[in-house]
């Protein structure tokens, strides 16, 4: 479940990450200097995020707060529908980068307080499947700018993130096995 969790995420944020400069250049006719910042306002907000997230508590459920930050980015995303001027939707692309910024680092630190006595392996399947999430981006965006009204694009973009909230919040409702609990103290 994880993997598909990370998967989506990263495909929604993928679908932000690489077509928020073509929508605001060439279907919000924002100035190409500012379409070009946006990515720099995503990664930067980005970072910000990633910092902050850093800071939260150990003892706040990263299943939880994985489903948050899913569902406020693809908010964001869903904003997306009533932006009419490039400089309101530069901002929700910022915002998206900010409340994304945690959900990576907490879905893998979730996989890796699932699966203690084999974190290394289950974290290098996590990222290398979330990384088809890059892969899977371009040809999604592309059928969707062919198939649906501009407007709707982002919104439906933001789809997978429904199926991250649906599975994280499931494996909420499992508590770890009592084996996986606590880590054996070394002999």
């Amino acid at each position: 479940m994880p993997c598909v969790v990370i998967f989506c995420y990263v495909l929604s944020e993928s679908c932000v990450a690489m077509y928020a400069n073509y929508y605001l250049n060439k279907i919000l006719h924002a100035p190409e200097a500012w379409a070009i910042y946006a990515i720099s306002g995503f990664w930067g907000m980005m970072g910000l995020g990633r910092l902050t997230c850093a800071m939260l508590p150990e003892r706040i459920s990263y299943e939880r707060l994985v489903a948050l930050l899913c569902a406020a980015g693809g908010g964001a995303m869903l904003l997306q529908h009533w932006q009419t001027h490039w400089l309101a939707s530069l901002i929700c692309f910022a915002a998206n980068g900010l409340v994304f910024a945690g959900a990576w680092p907490l879905i893998v630190g979730l996989t890796a307080n699932r699966n203690p006595h084999y974190s290394g392996t289950v974290i290098g399947i996590l990222v290398s499947v979330g990384s088809l999430g890059c892969v899977a981006a371009p040809p999604m965006m592309n059928l969707l700018l062919e198939r649906l009204p501009v407007s709707w694009v982002f919104p439906a973009a933001a789809a997978p993130l429904l199926v991250s909230i649906a599975l994280v919040l499931w494996l909420a409702r499992d508590p770890l096995p009592v084996a996986l609990q606590t880590v054996p103290e070394a002999v």
